[in-house]
């Protein structure tokens, strides 16, 4: 009981951080860097594979949800693209995690 609680404040805890990340490497990468590159290197994804990957396909998916609508309040992506976005970095946590699991069960045997 108390291992699977300490586990779940830890998902929690590294997912905060993950969304931080996510949303401020976006900040930096408009107020820095060229237009073009942030579509080059996707910045919001960053946080959003490493969740998927690390902490599983809920948490990916949770992350993916949150990065885009969070990062909308502060200007970049505007009303329809931060929908749009945010069904794209769902979809991409829930399969980074899936695959992540699949792969850990196919290689475990």
């Amino acid at each position: 009981m108390i291992n699977n609680r300490k586990s779940q404040v830890y998902k929690l805890t590294i997912g905060g951080l993950l969304l931080a990340v996510g949303i401020i490497i976006s900040r930096l990468f408009h107020m820095f860097a060229t237009p073009g590159l942030g579509m080059m290197f996707l910045p919001m994804h960053i946080g959003v594979f490493i969740a998927g990957l690390y902490l599983g396909p809920y948490y990916g998916t949770l992350i993916g949800l949150l990065t885009p609508l969070i990062n909308s309040l502060f200007g970049a992506p505007i009303f329809p693209f931060n929908i749009i976005m945010a069904m794209e970095l769902a979809a991409y946590g829930l399969f980074a995690g899936l695959f992540t699991y699949i792969l850990k069960r196919y290689f475990k045997n």
